[in-house]
């Protein structure tokens, strides 16, 4: 959110409500309080997670953030989106699928 703003220059209250509208369109995918994924981006990397635990059993943080190439704060933020949304169950350290 607030990458977004400096870049826009626009008020942090106004990027809420778009992104609000974008969430609520499914154009984007709010993925923690401030922080929110294009809807092909996190689409993308959920299928980046569900390969490589079909493939592996389970995937790590540290392995997520490699294969993204984004910060630790951006893939474990995204892995505890995959956890409430029903993809993963944390086990651990790890990540399995749940289906």
């Amino acid at each position: 959110m607030r990458q977004l703003a400096e870049a826009t220059g626009v008020p942090s209250k106004r990027l809420v409500e778009v992104l609000g509208v974008l969430d609520g369109e499914g154009r984007v995918v709010r993925v923690a309080p401030d922080l929110y994924y294009a809807r092909q981006a996190a689409d993308d990397a959920r299928a980046v997670v569900e390969a490589h635990c079909r493939a592996h059993g389970e995937i790590t943080a540290a392995a997520f953030r490699d294969m993204i190439g984004a910060s630790r704060k951006f893939a474990i933020a995204f892995l505890d989106w995959c956890d409430r949304t029903g993809v993963t169950v944390r086990v651990g350290d790890v990540r399995k699928l749940r289906r």
